[in-house]
């Protein structure tokens, strides 16, 4: 993945179940990131595990 600085970024728009944001919300204060960034280890984790 390239440096973040380098990167286009483009927003993406998600409904969630509203305990399920609480709980992102809660373990991404715990580990001092955003929202954002908590999002994107997520993601990005979710991806790696799951290549074909």
């Amino acid at each position: 993945m390239k440096n973040p600085r380098e990167q286009t970024t483009t927003r993406l728009t998600v409904r969630v179940p509203e305990e399920l944001e609480k709980e992102i919300r809660t373990e991404a204060e715990r580990r001092g990131l955003s929202l954002n960034q908590m999002m994107i280890q997520i993601i990005t984790r979710y991806l790696k595990d799951h290549q074909g």
